[in-house]
């Protein structure tokens, strides 16, 4: 028995240090939150899900309507607060999620409560009205969608995700990309120099290298900070501004609720990252 429990204890030991070691090799510490932004009430009459940027403006969506701000956090128009078209509202979808902007078209994922064959539909940028166009697919969830350089486009299901969809901009589905690490709960995506960045509950942000279409694999993680339901995230430099090159949306409050009913924007920077 004394040979066992040391036996015992050794395992213990290595699994203690095999742990250590990976969470010290995947854990950013690079990653500083820089600033915060209080969000006008106006998009806000629900909850956030999703936010994507052209370059000149944010753009915000709750689960059924989209607007936007300039970059100086200011709404402007125009507004879409019927953005669901009547086609797919008819069906009972009814969930908007994190969205991506490529050349002046809005992509958009869409659920429905039985989370079933949701949607991939866009919208132009200028206008925010629905270009008329939308695909059904076989994922179950379809919290974000993400756009590479290479004009794929990228999605999940929600919990547990083993894999991305991967989609070309016509909204055919193209293939599956395998992943290394489970990961839960994902709200939102966006590529930053060639690497998949996914934001989940509980306040972290999972980093993956998609580059091998055979094996998505983790390259990193790190901690928000972020205590409300995570949502969409944006990438786009505001170093200028001291607002970092991250923007990260947070969700409904969690009870008892802030002292107001707006939401906020996180910005966060990485002095390793150009």
């Amino acid at each position: 028995r004394p040979a066992c429990s040391s036996m015992k204890l050794a395992r213990l030991l290595f699994v203690f240090c095999f742990v250590v070691t990976v969470f010290c090799q995947y854990n950013d510490t690079n990653w500083k939150l820089v600033g915060t932004t209080e969000l006008s009430f106006l998009p806000w009459i629900t909850s956030t899900e999703g936010i994507a940027n052209d370059g000149d403006s944010f753009f915000y969506n709750s689960r059924n309507f989209i607007t936007r701000t300039s970059l100086s956090f200011d709404v402007i128009p125009p507004h879409n607060f019927i953005a669901i078209p009547d086609i797919l509202s008819s069906q009972s979808y009814d969930h908007l999620g994190d969205g991506v902007i490529s050349n002046g078209i809005l992509y958009q994922g869409l659920e429905k409560p039985s989370y079933e064959n949701c949607t991939l539909l866009t919208y132009n940028a200028t206008t925010l009205e629905w270009t008329g166009k939308y695909k059904f697919t076989s994922q179950l969830h379809m919290p974000w969608v993400a756009i590479d350089e290479s004009g794929h486009l990228y999605s999940s299901d929600w919990s547990p995700v083993d894999k991305f969809y991967v989609y070309d901009l016509d909204l055919n589905f193209l293939y599956f990309i395998p992943l290394d690490t489970t990961i839960k709960d994902p709200q939102g995506g966006g590529f930053y120099e060639e690497l998949l960045y996914i934001s989940c509950n509980g306040g972290y942000v999972y980093v993956f290298d998609v580059s091998n279409i055979h094996n998505g694999t983790l390259v990193s993680y790190f901690y928000t900070g972020i205590t409300e339901e995570m949502e969409g995230l944006t990438f786009l430099d505001l170093r200028e501004d001291n607002l970092g090159i991250l923007h990260i949306l947070d969700g409904e409050s969690v009870l008892p609720l802030n002292k107001d009913l707006n939401h906020y924007l996180y910005h966060y920077d990485n002095v390793n990252l150009s």
